[in-house]
């Protein structure tokens, strides 16, 4: 885990401590409905923690803002649980930066934040991508050895980390699934999604996004550059002379939420038991 410390003037004593869910969030595509959210609110259910909150790196609430939340709250200690799909530019440059305090006047004399490896890099993130690939093979009845499983992440050329847990997942759905083939293939880095098509000749396609939510990448971006129709997931359609069928993302799955917990209860912060059937 990383300790990120910080000094700075007393504000009063603090005596609670919180859980952040942070993600990248939405740049335009406003009218879809964020995953982090749900996820919240699950977790609040829970009573995991004193204070549960979500921030952003893209908008409001920001992660730049924390501190202040921070000393609103009096939070003693906060543990910030990354929903981004593995390491890369923004959960190793980005999120640090913007969670350093702006200056003596941020206020987090006692507050310990202790930052959690992202989600996507949860090894138990393979299993369900696998289990997606599994549900839609079943819905569109290809046969195993006609079909291929396309993982696409989102990858980046500005980290050299970038797709790294990716391709770890798709190793493990390639021990899992019982196919022909499974490709990694990324949307900003290569091979990209539309080599797909010249790297397995399987007539049949299972695309399984490991992306974080059902945002732009995954609704829209993802079956343009596959030639299919924009918006819909679990939809069987002919490209190529190629049966295709896209999943939906996994990672606003009740499992994920309970990973973000396991992540929270590894970093060092005390928290509550929290119970799973509790009252909303």
């Amino acid at each position: 885990m990383d300790t990120l410390d910080r000094a700075g003037p007393k504000i009063g004593p603090r005596t609670t401590s919180a859980l952040v869910l942070v993600a990248h969030g939405k740049t335009s595509d406003t009218a879809i409905p964020d995953g982090l959210d749900v996820h919240a609110e699950r977790i609040t259910r829970r009573s995991v923690a004193d204070h549960m909150l979500t921030a952003y790196l893209a908008h409001p609430p920001y992660v730049s803002n924390l501190h202040e939340r921070f000393d609103e709250l009096r939070a003693k200690q906060a543990v910030i649980v990354p929903l981004f799909t593995g390491a890369g530019y923004y959960v190793d440059v980005a999120l640090p930066r913007a969670l350093e305090p702006p200056g003596a006047a941020a206020g987090v004399n006692d507050c310990t934040i202790r930052l959690t490896p992202p989600v996507g890099d949860h090894p138990e993130i393979g299993s369900l991508l696998a289990d997606a690939a599994r549900r839609a093979m079943a819905a569109a009845c290809f046969e195993a050895r006609r079909t291929a499983v396309v993982l696409c992440g989102h990858g980046t050329l500005r980290h050299p980390a970038s797709g790294e847990s990716t391709h770890r997942h798709a190793e493990h759905m390639a021990t899992v699934l019982d196919v022909s083939a499974v490709v990694a293939v990324f949307l900003d880095q290569p091979p990209q999604i539309e080599d797909v098509y010249d790297l397995t000749p399987a007539k049949n396609l299972v695309v399984v996004p490991d992306l974080v939510g059902g945002g732009r990448h995954a609704v829209e971006d993802l079956p343009h550059r596959l030639g299919l129709p924009s918006g819909g997931f679990m939809k069987t359609a002919q490209v190529h002379d190629r049966s295709i069928i896209v999943t939906e993302p996994v990672y606003g799955n009740e499992s994920v939420t309970e990973l973000m917990i396991t992540l929270a209860r590894g970093s060092g912060i005390p928290l509550r038991t929290g119970d799973k059937d509790g009252p909303p």
